[in-house]
Parts: structure tokens; sequence; C-alpha cells
């Protein structure tokens, strides 16, 4: 009986791990299209977040690139960075 149980925690496992990426990255797209960037900053967070799985996502969160010109980590209209 225990030869069986691991085998199947550590599937459960996977597929808990597979739909929380997948969420992630579903609602990391939806507010990143809702985001006020320029295109090629846009098309770059698409890139990471589908290539990199969880980390891509989880970077989008964690960084929050901002919708206005203000403060450090905004892009303005040309794509520049402001620190």
């Amino acid at each position: 009986m225990d030869s069986i149980l691991i085998p199947v925690i550590l599937q459960m496992l996977n597929f808990s791990l597979i739909i929380g990426w997948l969420v992630m990255a579903i609602l990391a797209l939806i507010k990143l299209r809702k985001r006020d960037l320029p295109i090629t900053p846009k098309t770059m967070w698409v890139i990471l977040i589908l290539c990199i799985p969880l980390f891509g996502a989880v970077a989008f969160f964690v960084i929050n690139p901002k919708n206005d010109n203000q403060g450090p980590g905004a892009f303005d209209q040309n794509g520049t960075l402001h620190s």
C-alpha cells in the first residue's frame, strides 16, 4: 500500500503546480493587458511570463510595472526606464 500512495501524492503535487502556474500566468497576462506600457516592455513581459514557468508570473507580481510615468520602475512613452 505504501508503494501506491507515494506516486499518487507526487502526481497530485505535480498537477497542483501545473494548475497554479496556469492560474498565475493567466492572471499576470490579464493584469499586463490592462497596464499602459509601451509595446516593447509588454512584449518582454509576455515572453517572460510564458517561457519561464512560475518564475515569470511571480516576477511580474513582485516587480509590478507601473501604469504612470512617475516613480522608479516606470517607463515613459519611449520605453525608457526611470530609476
